[in-house]
């Protein structure tokens, strides 16, 4: 170190600690004295300088880093109210991030995972997801020379595994080639062999690692053993790897062959993977795959094709499952982007009032030979070392937003379960808290740069002004998703789910094979269901609404009556015993609805929904009319419409087959899984009788004590299709609240600055026969022309942002007057809440007093 720059170091050491003085109340004079004294005069304190020569460079910073520390001990108000804002922005962020991350980023815990293609049909409706026909797969997986191999798989499905311990579980079907496709190896035994996957074959199933370990204790002598599920004994051959998933990342216990048939289920709907060639991008894999899909769109009727609009989808596995919820990440990564950057200029506010303040102090330091440089470097170690505060709480309040957010949202899409604060989330929020340091410690170390520069009163004002346009933003966007949320909820059903326990439970295949048999069992369970007391009514039904993956089929298929013009979607339907209406209080419009005596021989009785009905036979009466498409249905009765195909659609045609005891056409075409073992136990009690979901669950295990039940009431099934939508619409609205409170905080730091840099004009305007009034008008249009200017910007970009909202809303357009009015009256009351004290204050100015002082 060079004389010059080793005098240059100890002056300013000696001007920081005279600053340090004058900040106590000390005089100039003396406190120059005490700092030179304490330094044991110039010289000495060079020679010590050059005594520890290696490490001389380290103690500007140290002595900075000391200087910076008293003052944040001293200033507790503003250090508290700066690193509160840093760690709520740090603590948001990082809890979105590592929620995006796990979801959105994360490679797949597959070893050939970038190499992994979901190819399918997109024909929603047909199957919400992308799917091919058995036989479809089967030629494809021929003649599919752009893979290296091609498998099948089916989304993940109840199961049960009975005994003296029932339990209900979740097993995976998938054929032989799924595991090596997947590049997955059993932790224990063996992938399923080529006999395995042959249609009738023993039953063979892999067992979970979790399953293995909680139920078995991971006992290796599992292998081999025999298990019943669903009332078949099945062979354990094997166990999968802890790290395994699924590739819709749904939970899995099981993992049993798909056993296709090479002739017979060629309209069985399975889902496809394929694994590319290291030599193939997706899109040419994709190009050479067309033909083959080409080929299966001429072969499906024209009319057919009309009616259900089908287009082929090559996707890598990862876009595919991020499909569903994708928007809704990005939608929170934007909004606490914007949220960080309101309360960097929050902050950024708070150092410029600070460095206003310390103007006397630094005017000392530079007068002692401290350069512009020197007092820059000294600002931003105070920004980092309030970033790296705010950002350790941050991490805390973090911690604390992911267990919150399990809590409130703890199934769904969402892996939540898998996220944690992990190094890569940590590096994240520590790189996210050094940029935001940097970003708000440039205005104040700007100004020691260019101390001369004029016009910087500005900056102030338009990080106010830039913290209320970002709330308008968030405001509005957080309103829309709550208003949409509201309708939501509150759409008619058109049934009521209030006082409805239901109980969903598959009987066992062996001894529930026969038609008839389950048809006994279901209406001797009904009987004994409308015995209970406080019981109103009590139905069977395969089943529920909004959704509950009804039976379908084209719509096209009747091929008879209504108009040609609106024979497009899909004709949803249930398979109900005859109390499943009045149980749900879906009304009757026309006709009647199912009787007992409707279980006999004969015609199969239908109900069917309006819309239907509509469809179907336009105004004219359908009562007694036989379905166009097979002539052993008759129509009996016409439903109120209800909401069948979730939440957020309309309601789509539907109609209710009586369970009889031996299936009709209708049922014999459309065999699920299951064939009709599983089923939904449906109680309606009596208003003033609590329900009770073991009464019914003991009069299933009265007569089958080794099956497992799931009991629920309706109100909660219906509640989970608004759980995504309140996660983001709640989610966004704290961001929301919490902008608005930093955004109101700024304007009463903007508005207590300007009051404090214009007590002297204030003093002069009153002595000279200024009002109070007057004076208080001042002060609120200087503060509230800027909050006005950040409001119309933030109003533009609510509009210009409004259009990616449309996918996420329902009953509500974007640009939602009353919602932008509701966001701007929560801004002007805010703004009114940060600048009235302050004005007030001035409007109280004693001229004299401020004169004398002056």
């Amino acid at each position: 170190m060079d004389d010059h720059r080793l005098d240059a170091e100890l002056l300013d050491h000696i001007a920081r600690q005279t600053a340090d003085y004058v900040a106590q109340g000390i005089p100039p004079e003396e406190a120059r004295r005490r700092a030179l004294a304490e330094f044991g005069g110039f010289q000495q304190a060079r020679e010590a300088c050059r005594a520890v020569r290696p490490w001389a460079w380290l103690d500007p910073v140290r002595l900075d880093l000391r200087f910076s520390l008293r003052l944040l001990v001293r200033q507790p108000a503003f250090s508290l109210a700066a690193i509160t804002a840093i760690a709520l922005a740090a603590g948001g962020a990082t809890a979105v991030f590592s929620v995006a991350d796990r979801n959105l980023s994360r490679p797949l815990p597959y070893p050939h995972a970038p190499r992994l293609l979901s190819i399918g049909i997109d024909a929603p409706l047909i199957s919400p997801q992308d799917w091919l026909f058995a036989g479809t797969f089967q030629e494809w997986r021929r003649s599919a020379a752009a893979l290296e191999s091609l498998t099948a798989w089916k989304s993940t499905d109840s199961c049960d595994l009975t005994g003296p311990a029932p339990e209900r579980l979740r097993c995976l079907t998938a054929d032989r080639h799924f595991l090596p496709t997947l590049g997955i190896v059993p932790v224990l035994g063996r992938n399923f062999t080529p006999a395995e996957d042959q249609p009738a074959a023993d039953p063979a199933l892999l067992l979970s690692h979790t399953l293995w370990t909680t139920r078995y204790a991971a006992d290796p002598a599992v292998l081999g053993r025999t298990i019943p599920i669903d009332g078949i004994p099945h062979r354990i051959v094997g166990v999968l790897p802890p790290t395994f998933a699924t590739p819709d990342l749904s939970p899995v216990d099981l993992l049993r062959p798909l056993q296709l048939r090479e002739a017979g289920e060629r309209q069985r709907v399975v889902q496809a993977i394929g694994l590319l060639p290291a030599s193939l991008t997706p899109a040419a894999a994709a190009a050479r795959l067309t033909p083959l899909f080409e080929r299966f769109a001429d072969s499906v009727p024209a009319d057919l094709r009309k009616a259900v609009p089908m287009r082929f989808r090559v996707l890598s596995l990862q876009e595919h499952q991020t499909a569903a919820y994708g928007p809704v990440l990005w939608l929170l990564l934007a909004a606490v982007l914007a949220f960080v950057l309101l309360a960097c200029a929050n902050v950024a506010s708070l150092l410029l009032a600070r460095t206003h303040a310390r103007s006397r102090e630094f005017a000392v330091r530079a007068s002692l030979g401290a350069s512009p440089r020197r007092l820059a470097l000294q600002s931003l170690l105070d920004s980092m070392l309030l970033g790296l505060l705010g950002g350790a709480a941050g991490c805390l309040l973090a911690a604390l937003l992911l267990h919150g957010v399990r809590t409130l949202y703890p199934a769904g899409p969402l892996r939540l379960h898998d996220v944690a604060l992990d190094a890569r989330v940590l590096c994240f929020s520590a790189g996210l808290t050094i940029l935001s340091a940097l970003l708000f410690g440039l205005a104040p170390a700007w100004q020691h740069l260019r101390p001369q520069r004029t016009g910087r009163q500005w900056l102030r004002p338009a990080l106010v002004a830039a913290q209320f346009g970002v709330s308008v933003v968030l405001l509005t966007t957080a309103g829309l998703l709550l208003v949409s949320l509201s309708r939501l909820q509150k759409a008619p059903l058109g049934f009521q789910p209030d006082r409805v326990t239901t109980v969903t439970f598959l009987l066992p295949a062996q001894r529930y094979a026969d038609p008839a048999r389950q048809a006994v069992f279901f209406r001797d369970l009904e009987h004994r269901l409308l015995q209970l007391p406080g019981a109103a009514s009590a139905a069977i039904a395969d089943s529920l609404p909004p959704a509950g993956d009804p039976r379908s089929f084209p719509f096209v298929a009747l091929r008879g009556g209504g108009n040609a013009a609106v024979n497009k979607g899909t004709v949803l339907w249930r398979y109900v015993t005859a109390g499943y209406l009045p149980a749900l209080s879906i009304p009757i419009r026309r006709g009647r609805g199912f009787t007992s005596a409707d279980a006999a021989g004969g015609l199969q009785p239908v109900i069917l929904s309006e819309t239907l009905a509509r469809r179907l036979y336009g105004e004219d009466d359908p009562i007694g009319r036989t379905l166009p498409w097979t002539e052993d249905c008759r129509v009996i009765g016409v439903a109120g419409d209800i909401r069948n195909a979730g939440l957020a659609q309309p309601s789509a045609p539907e109609l209710y087959a009586l369970r009889r005891n031996e299936p009709n056409s209708l049922a014999r075409n459309q065999r699920p899984p299951h064939g009709w073992r599983f089923a939904h136990a449906i109680v309606r009690w009596e208003a003033g009788t609590p329900p009770d979901p073991n009464r019914v669950a003991a009069q299933i295990h009265a007569t089958e004590p080794h099956i497992s039940v799931v009991a629920q009431s309706l109100s909660a099934q219906v509640a989970g299709f608004t759980a995504l939508p309140r996660f983001q619409a709640w989610l966004l609205a704290a961001f929301a609240a919490l902008a608005l409170l930093l955004a109101a905080a700024g304007l009463f730091g903007l508005s207590s600055f300007l009051v404090t840099l214009r007590a002297k004009e204030f003093g002069i305007r009153i002595a000279l026969g200024a009002s109070r009034a007057r004076i208080l008008q001042l002060t609120l249009r200087e503060c509230l022309r800027w909050t006005a200017a950040g409001a119309a910007a933030g109003l533009c970009a609510s509009a210009a942002a409004a259009g990616y909202l449309r996918a996420q809303l329902f009953g509500i357009e974007p640009v939602e007057p009353a919602v932008y009015l509701g966001a701007l009256s929560l801004l002007v009351f805010a703004a009114a809440a940060g600048v009235l004290l302050p004005a007030l204050r001035a409007a109280s100015v004693d001229p004299a007093q401020t004169l004398r002082r002056e």
